[in-house]
């Protein structure tokens, strides 16, 4: 933490910092995360390829992001450090590995608590458990007393430069009486192993040539390096079929949304599995998720689209699509008939699969049993079951329910972590009680990843 009255000299401290560090370090080795909401100089730096973003106040909805990008890399690395005692410096020290020092700087606390006070629980939490796994943050507030005593014991080092009460150099550095520092631009007090000391921070170069010295390097990192940090994602509001469709190529990658984890089109394999199932809570009523993903299939050519809906939630669709909701036994017995004549891929979108013993007669669901236990001899048809959470259960002491893996599929919206079905991994704290409003998780071979997912969220914030 650093404190100072403006025009104290922190932005220059910081100027010095940062530069002296990217002199000296590759991306490999140190990232830099810059929130500022002082006077916005330190923009200069956003060409750094250490720098990954500089975050200036007229574009605070990144904040989140960057608080949730770190939040993850710090569950990534707690996993990574656990056979060196969950400590960076044990896992580069012995690992011959490197994973980047990563440094957030937010210049300007006040504006910050101004703008987005209620990350604050958010922002202490990080404060308090990122130092360990080689990920720290760097503060400028005006006055001490406007940072919260939870945040500034999460602060074991200080600096002040010039501010307003003497005392205060005594009772936040433990100062002796009496010393404080020389009213010059960039002097402070600074406590070194609970001993403070008046200090003079450095211009990196000639005052007036200082932007010029800044640019000059930023020219010559990039020549030297092609490596860089990463970006903060930036993950759109509204995720509609016109902002997904340049993406889509075929089925085995469908672009369904965006991860949340680095911001790119997460595209799923539909084609993997001969049966996949996707699951919720509340699925067939909030199913905006299937409608979308429903007509992104139609866009592809040569692909043959069949809806079976037990639950007759789904037929206000559009596009080339065979819709049935009655006489179920006749259309699955003409599943085989379909797949020796049928030339083109098949999907079958078979909608509220619990239901299937109260809408279709013995002779029909003992052909559906059959297709599904001997689905490897099929070359055309695949099947997505799509069902609610509860429902799903009922078909699963059916001799065909094994034939599904479960380790593969897609769950949409909250509560995967009270779920039996899908056989996962592991799941984290912040995973499951992450605030994406249209959340999907998907999973394929037990590992998950979470996905704000394509559908009907307009006027939804992101979080």
């Amino acid at each position: 933490m650093i404190y100072g009255n403006p025009g104290s000299g922190k932005e220059n401290l910081l100027t010095t910092l940062i530069y002296s560090i990217c002199m000296n370090h590759s991306p490999e080795e140190v990232n830099f995360y810059i929130l500022d909401f002082g006077a916005e100089t330190l923009k200069i730096f956003q060409n750094y390829p250490q720098v990954g973003e500089v975050i200036l106040s007229d574009d605070m909805e990144k904040v989140l992001n960057e608080f949730q990008m770190i939040e993850k890399e710090m569950n990534k690395r707690k996993e990574l450090f656990s056979d060196y005692g969950g400590n960076y410096t044990e896992y580069i020290k012995n690992s011959g590995k490197k994973v980047p020092f990563i440094i957030t700087i937010l210049n300007g606390y006040e504006s910050f608590i101004e703008n987005k006070g209620d990350y604050l629980d958010y922002y202490g939490s990080l404060l308090r458990d990122s130092s360990k796994y080689g990920i720290i943050f760097i503060m400028t507030a005006t006055a001490i007393n406007s940072v919260s005593s939870r945040i500034s014991q999460s602060c074991f080092n200080k600096i002040a430069m010039q501010i307003s009460d003497p005392v205060e150099y005594r009772y936040t550095l433990n100062a002796p009486y009496g010393l404080i520092p020389a009213k010059y631009f960039g002097r402070g007090i600074i406590s070194i192993e609970e001993t403070a000391y008046e200090f003079q921070s450095a211009y990196i170069y000639i005052k007036d040539q200082i932007n010029d010295i800044i640019k000059m390097l930023s020219e010559q990192l990039n020549q030297n390096f092609t490596t860089k940090a990463k970006k903060i994602p930036i993950i759109p509001k509204h995720i509609d079929i016109d902002y997904m469709l340049p993406y889509i190529e075929d089925t085995n990658n469908i672009p369904i949304g965006i991860d949340i984890t680095d911001g790119t089109i997460y595209k799923y394999d539909f084609a993997k599995n001969k049966i996949l199932s996707i699951i919720g809570k509340s699925i067939l009523t909030e199913n905006s998720f299937i409608t979308s993903l429903i007509q992104l299939f139609t866009s592809l050519p040569n692909l043959k689209i069949c809806i079976i809906d037990f639950s007759d939630t789904l037929s206000e669709l559009d596009g080339n699509i065979e819709y049935h909701n009655d006489e179920f036994t006749a259309t699955i017995n003409n599943i085989a008939e379909n797949e020796k004549q049928e030339k083109r891929k098949i999907f079958y979108f078979i909608v509220g699969i619990g239901y299937l013993y109260d809408k279709v007669l013995e002779e029909g669901i003992e052909k559906l049993s059959s297709i599904f236990i001997e689905q490897d001899k099929l070359i055309n048809s695949h099947f997505i079951l799509i069902d609610n959470y509860t429902s799903y259960r009922k078909i699963i002491n059916e001799k065909w329910y094994h034939s599904i893996s479960h380790h593969n599929g897609i769950w949409v919206g909250k509560g995967i972590d009270i779920q039996t079905i899908f056989q996962i991994n592991s799941l984290s704290k912040s995973d499951i009680t992450n605030n994406v409003k249209t959340v999907i998780y998907t999973i394929e071979n037990g590992n998950y990843q979470v996905i704000k997912s394509i559908g009907n969220n307009e006027g939804e914030d992101i979080y």
